[in-house]
Formats: C-alpha cells, sequence, structure tokens
C-alpha cells in the first residue's frame, strides 16, 4: 500500500450495511421453520462484526471463524465455508443489474479513483444506462476463500487495480503475513530521488546533466509496510517510473525558477499566487496527491526539491 484510503467508502456505508442487513434478516427468515444448525448460530455470533466499519470488528470476525474451524471436522468445516460463500455471495453481487446493491454501485461511490497499492493504475467506475460497464477489482484484504463471511464486509474491500490484487497478492494470506490496510493504516512507503555521486544539487542543470546517475528508492520502515512493498513488487514497478519522476523532479525547479523570474512585467509587478501558479503548471496540488496517479511519488519529490 502506498496511499492510505481512509473513509473512502464513507458515502457506501448506508446502502452497503442495508444491503448486509437484508441478506441476514432474509436468511434469518428462511430458517425459521427449520430446525437449528452451525450455520444458524455462527451467523448470529457475527452478524454485528460484518456489518461493521470497525477494524476491530473485522479481525473478531475473522478469529471468530478461525476458532470455530478448530472444533469442527473437516467435513463440517467444508460444510460450513461453502454455506457462509452461498450466503455471502460475492459472485452475485458483482453481477452487473440495474437496480439491485451491487459491486458497480459501491464502486461509484469510492472516493478515490487510483489503486492504493501501487498508485500507478487507476481504478475508477463507469456506468452506461444505469448498467454497470467496468470497475476497479476489489480485493478482499481477507480471502473469501478463507473468510467467505467477508465477503461482501465493507472494511474487507479494497478498490484496487487487476495487476495488484490478482497478479501479484493471488493467494497470500494477509491474515499471516501482516500487510498495510489501506482502509485504516497510516502511509508508510515513501520514494526519494539519488545521486551516484551522493550529493544531489538543487538546479536544474544540475538534474539534466547527471539524469543518467539519478535513482528512484522506495522505502518503508514497519514490518507491514515492508510486505506490502515485497508483494505489490513496489521497488521493481517504480524503477520502471524513474523517468516520470526525474522528468516531475526538473519541471518542479523549472517552474520556480520560472515564478522567480515573473516578478515584473511591462513595469508593473505581477501579481501572482505562487502555490497557484505552480500547480497549474505541473497540473499537480499537494495536498490532493492521492488523486492523481504517481501522486505520492510526486508529493515526495516535491517535499525533497523544495528549497
Amino acid at each position: 500500500m502506498i496511499i492510505g484510503l481512509k473513509d473512502n467508502w464513507k458515502d457506501a456505508q448506508t446502502p452497503h450495511t442495508a444491503y448486509l442487513e437484508n441478506i441476514i434478516n432474509d436468511f434469518k427468515n428462511r430458517r425459521v421453520t427449520l430446525a437449528p444448525a452451525l450455520i444458524d448460530k455462527f451467523v448470529a455470533d457475527v452478524e454485528r462484526w460484518v456489518i461493521s466499519d470497525r477494524r476491530d470488528d473485522l479481525e473478531r470476525a475473522a478469529d471468530h471463524l478461525d476458532n470455530v474451524l478448530e472444533t469442527l471436522s473437516d467435513a463440517d468445516q467444508e460444510q460450513l465455508l461453502a454455506e457462509l460463500g452461498e450466503l455471502f455471495n460475492y459472485t452475485y453481487f458483482t453481477q452487473k443489474k440495474k437496480t439491485i446493491w451491487n459491486a458497480y454501485n459501491l464502486c461509484a461511490l469510492s472516493k478515490f479513483r487510483v489503486c492504493p497499492y501501487c498508485h500507478h493504475s487507476y481504478a475508477f467506475t463507469l456506468h452506461r444506462d444505469k448498467m454497470g460497464l467496468l470497475r476497479p477489482t476489489l480485493d478482499h484484504y481477507y480471502a473469501k476463500s478463507d473468510y467467505p463471511h467477508l465477503a461482501l464486509t465493507l472494511t474487507n474491500l479494497i478498490p484496487s487495480c487487476y495487476t495488484c490484487n490478482s497478479t501479484l497478492k493471488g493467494s497470500i494470506n494477509f491474515r499471516t503475513k501482516k500487510h498495510l490496510h489501506p482502509l485504516f493504516d497510516d502511509e508508510d512507503v515513501s520514494f526519494r530521488c539519488s545521486a551516484a555521486g551522493g550529493t544531489i544539487v538543487k538546479t536544474v542543470s544540475f538534474l539534466d546533466s547527471q539524469r543518467s546517475s539519478l535513482t528512484l528508492s522506495v522505502k518503508a520502515t514497519s514490518a507491514a509496510a515492508i510486505n506490502s512493498m515485497d508483494t505489490f513488487a513496489l521497488r521493481e514497478r517504480y524503477e520502471l517510473l524513474e523517468k516520470e519522476g526525474i522528468d516531475f523532479a526538473i519541471a518542479q525547479l523549472q517552474t520556480r525558477e520560472l515564478i522567480e523570474n515573473l516578478s515584473v512585467t511591462n513595469g508593473t509587478a505581477v501579481k501572482l499566487d505562487p502555490r497557484i501558479l505552480k500547480a497549474r503548471l505541473l497540473r499537480f496540488v499537494p495536498e490532493d496527491y492521492r488523486e492523481y496517479l504517481l501522486g505520492k511519488l510526486y508529493l515526495d519529490l516535491d517535499n525533497q526539491f523544495r528549497r
């Protein structure tokens, strides 16, 4: 994870909670005339956690299934997982439907349109004639195959690109190997430009002349962030984006020099807001870095080369 998506699902919380509550209530109504079974007690135990927007409830729901499965035979484990998968049916949720709440409606309410894991792929949603046309993949932070009761839990759904979700993450277990959670954790991946000689002079001429010796480094401090860097191949992927990063650093310095030289025109002081002009020329607003492709890279370089 490069950027955090705290409050990403704020606008979706109410309709999605209603959708989950309807699923659970319909299940309870269908079971009224049937003999109590393991799934009945399990759903009653986890209901409040499944619809919650709290991280500790996400963990409680996952822990509860782990504890229950330890008490069951292999056959009963398989049956419970299958029944939970059928109840919290993610496949049905992802179908393109015009009126019923579904994955396209949910993703349309995502506040960000860039993959939080790599931050260089879009993750936006389109509708046509009220029908879902395309949307980001929804990564199940805790795999729905292992935790099927969390297949529709909002805090377990991360809008992401296909490369991060399917190609790179694959079947890696985020329960046993901790990773940053975009909906809850603080950002802990940073970028920096380095020169082979060790010293960078913050001038356009230096960066232009030393371009071939400049590199981008990607760093993290916590174990979860380091795991995220490894899983999503951030070092390797951003090595391929060095040109974009160095071009931005040079453009930032050039823009600053331009603004400094535009103090007088025709003998009259030009009233410029340097921050606004810089943002327009670079097409980048530092405060909104999460909304841009490569925005965290640009933010860190903007801070590094600020004079």
